[in-house]
């Protein structure tokens, strides 16, 4: 069971009573704080918390194993046959899961983006906008199709050095984290994703809740379900801002570009199986046929991403609303914080209302343009996290840590703001 801070329990004082839903909002509030209190303290359930975990184990129930067609059996059906054992009967189901407050054991460097870089980087972003259409048409005829890919072509060309100390202060904040020490750190990727809001269409694909896996060289793929975060290296950082044009160009960048944030949301409370049963699990499966060369990481992970899958169709089945008043409590990861949460909890992107909240009116009473920058920051990975063709590398020379040489990476995304378009948190590896 983690363990408990006052810090940590839900704020008493913030209790509000809506005029119109009266005793009906106080009530609602209240059973969240106490549902909230009863699931971190002493691990009572209510009744819809109860149906959550059993809608998890139904999803899980219900899937067929991959056997059959003369086929061996492989890792899949071996998972789906140690997990569907845990769930065989509603008392097994009941005492397999436990709420997680993994996102407390996150690991978030002192030093995030620093405040002048990202006005920087923002101001650059919407330059970028304006100038890159008159670019367009010194490119190619299959370029000239994409303004997104004009844009992020302008803004590579013309902004390496921030794109540069953006990269050199990412690699620097995880090499302050302790963890570090402990890892052989041979390459870094960073990815800076640009996205202009547009109020009329900005819809973000990536609405519903989740959780990542992580990729690295030593690792084809991996899982931090079940796994708490003190046996894992810290693989992949991540940090956003959203930013506003609030004033003319004559202007200094202090007072052009206004910061907001607009972070990722990540939930407190939602219910992991018990490690203590993945792992006991994992060893079962290495006694299988084929199965002894895998390691115990590896099995748990694929379990991991099954559940994870499992548990984010039942929390579509339910508004957020529904999730606080079981205890599920949410919170916005703070603004140009670095923080590897995305992978240690349940979370989703920012919504449309979210990133488009707090406006800011300019001196004729018009809104300000807004942009959203996402940037993840891998370790010892070439790839990167948000695909899409408005993708543009920033050559970076390698970064000296004591007698080491990591490899640095940089790559500059444009996405487009409307229907379809996601702001990361979703494709993390």
């Amino acid at each position: 069971m983690p363990k408990i801070t006052f810090e940590a329990l839900p704020n008493l004082s913030a209790l509000t009573v809506n005029t119109d839903a009266g005793t009906k909002r106080l009530r609602e509030e209240l059973k969240s704080v106490v549902n909230s209190l009863s699931l971190k303290l002493v691990g009572m359930y209510s009744r819809e918390y109860q149906r959550l975990v059993e809608d998890i184990a139904r999803m899980i129930m219900i899937r067929d194993s991959k056997k059959g067609y003369g086929r061996i059996f492989n890792l899949y059906d071996y998972v789906l046959e140690q997990l569907q054992s845990l769930f065989k009967d509603e008392k097994s189901v009941a005492s397999a899961f436990v709420p997680s407050y993994e996102s407390h054991n996150a690991a978030s460097p002192s030093k995030g983006i620093d405040i002048q870089l990202a006005k920087k980087i923002a101001l650059a972003f919407f330059k970028s906008s304006d100038n890159a259409p008159q670019e367009a048409r010194k490119l190619s005829t299959r370029e000239q199709k994409s303004q997104l890919e004009s844009i992020v072509k302008y803004f590579a060309s013309n902004n390496g050095e921030l794109v540069r100390q953006l990269a050199h202060g990412a690699v620097k904040s995880f090499l302050s984290l302790p963890s570090s020490a402990s890892q052989a750190v041979l390459s870094a990727s960073v990815q800076l994703v640009l996205q202009g809001v547009n109020a009329s269409v900005y819809n973000p694909i990536a609405d519903f809740i989740h959780m990542d896996g992580e990729v690295d060289m030593f690792r084809e793929s991996g899982h931090r379900y079940g796994r708490p975060a003190s046996e894992q290296d810290v693989s992949s950082l991540v940090a956003s801002f959203c930013a506003d044009l609030s004033a003319a160009p004559d202007q200094q960048v202090d007072q052009q570009v206004a910061l907001s944030g607009c972070g990722t949301v990540y939930f407190d409370g939602i219910p992991v199986v018990r490690p203590e049963l993945l792992a006991e699990a994992s060893r079962a499966i290495q006694k299988k046929p084929n199965m002894g060369l895998l390691t115990e990481y590896d099995i748990i992970s694929n379990m991991g991403q099954q559940l994870a899958r499992a548990t984010s169709f039942a929390l579509k089945m339910r508004t957020e609303d529904e999730l606080h008043q079981m205890g599920i409590v949410s919170k916005t990861a703070p603004m140009l914080k670095w923080s590897n949460v995305n992978a240690l909890a349940f979370h989703r992107s920012a919504l449309r209302d979210e990133v488009l909240a707090g406006a800011v009116r300019v001196a004729d009473g018009r809104v300000a343009p807004r942009m959203r920058a996402f940037v993840i920051l891998l370790m010892n990975s070439s790839g990167i996290a948000v695909g899409g063709a408005a993708n543009q590398q920033v050559t970076l020379e390698p970064i000296k840590h004591g007698l080491q040489s990591i490899q640095l990476k940089a790559t500059v995304t444009v996405l487009a703001g409307g229907a379809g378009a996601s702001m990361g948190e979703d494709a993390m590896p």
